[in-house]
């Protein structure tokens, strides 16, 4: 494998010449560590848009207009077209077409779910947008990060306050042995000898089952009053407000749900299977789980060095902003104080003294080499 350093080219998959190389060598580390609350808040509003479009999708009784609603979904393929277009990728840009004509397709066939589809697609990006949230880089100020956050990770059922504290605690311990997850990812059977084992250990990767395993763990704990103490003593270093905190958002989150599921007994509806269950099962999961796979998986491990134990790949417009810039990862571990819309600048910076070791040519390049290894085994991973 060789190691990558950033094109020369400024932003990505753009035209125009990056400024000179000295005065991007000098560029002050201040100004990417600059919190730009305006940006941050642009993505939240058209998230909500975006939720309130699909959501109207799927209760809409009109055909054209569920049609209409639908046919968003198919602006992800046409855009990855037009940017391969613009770099003379011609074959790339076909298939690219040819992907947003099936789309086109299915939400013809079947235009309800596939704003089902889109909804926990837009849950997935709102996780994302909860991941900066922690960090205090999306308004820069924690008085009004955390109840983003909150709500964010809330309408998922995750935790604000322990994917926080899990969250900065991996940082910490990037590429070590006490390195741990965020998220009950199913890794472990993907290693499996056994084609037919690694098989179910990607249907139960895709569908986050451990995850919610953890969850309704976790809210028995919490209603009983016990969830505080059990993660005290599973997690030592955990500070003792924390996990009271958590215990406490666990609550809430229970009671809010139960008024919903009571709501929808008075008021005979199927609202909460239409707009949040079939969304998080369909949607949340597998998107979560392909978005957060391109992070660590067969990176140098156990290591302690960011250039090694992560990974970044190349991406076009929408698939920074569906993923929050979670492309450049390796930028992000090495100093998560920078906002992630300056992680393309500041990961191609670094990347001149320090070349990355883990990169991909794009997402749809890493998914095949992750199905390949999933249907080959250990061997396809030689061969590349």
């Amino acid at each position: 494998m060789r190691d990558f350093v950033w094109p020369s080219r400024a932003p990505i998959f753009s035209r125009r010449p990056a400024p000179p190389g000295p005065h991007r060598r000098n560029r002050p580390l201040s100004d990417f560590r600059r919190v730009r609350p305006q940006w941050f808040l642009i993505k939240l509003m058209v998230l909500l848009g975006l939720l309130l479009v699909c959501s109207y999708g799927v209760l809409s009784t009109t055909p054209a207009m569920k049609f209409a609603c639908a046919s968003l979904l198919a602006a992800a393929p046409l855009s990855c077209a037009a940017e391969s277009w613009a770099k003379h990728s011609r074959r790339q840009s076909l298939a690219y077409l040819l992907l947003a004509l099936l789309g086109l397709w299915f939400c013809r066939l079947a235009p309800t779910f596939a704003c089902q589809f889109g909804i926990g697609v837009m849950l997935a990006h709102g996780t994302q947008l909860a991941h900066q949230a922690l960090h205090k880089s999306g308004t820069g100020r924690k008085a009004f990060d955390t109840p983003i956050g909150l709500l964010l990770c809330g309408v998922t059922g995750v935790s604000f306050h322990y994917y926080r504290w899990s969250h900065l605690r991996h940082h910490k311990h990037n590429g070590t042995e006490r390195d741990r997850e965020s998220f009950a990812y199913g890794y472990s059977l993907l290693e499996s000898p056994s084609r037919w084992r690694r098989c179910l250990g990607l249907l139960l990767h895709l569908s986050m089952a451990a995850h919610y395993a953890v969850v309704a763990r976790r809210v028995g704990l919490a209603m009983s009053g016990r969830l505080a103490k059990n993660l005290l003593r599973q997690h030592p270093d955990m500070p003792r407000q924390t996990a009271y905190d958590i215990e406490s958002e666990t609550r809430w989150q229970v009671g809010l749900l139960l008024v919903v599921v009571v709501a929808s007994i008075v008021i005979p509806h199927d609202l909460l299977i239409r707009l949040w269950l079939v969304p998080m099962l369909f949607g949340w999961g597998p998107a979560q789980s392909l978005i957060e796979s391109t992070e660590h998986w067969h990176c140098d491990l156990p290591s302690s060095n960011v250039f090694l134990n992560t990974r970044s790949l190349l991406a076009g417009r929408f698939a920074q902003w569906i993923t929050n810039y979670n492309n450049c990862h390796v930028g992000h571990h090495h100093d998560m104080s920078v906002p992630v819309e300056m992680l393309p600048a500041f990961e191609r910076l670094i990347s001149q003294t320090n070349p990355l070791r883990h990169w991909e040519d794009s997402y749809p390049a890493f998914y095949r080499r992750f199905l390949r290894h999933v249907w080959y085994g250990p061997v396809a991973d030689r061969v590349r």
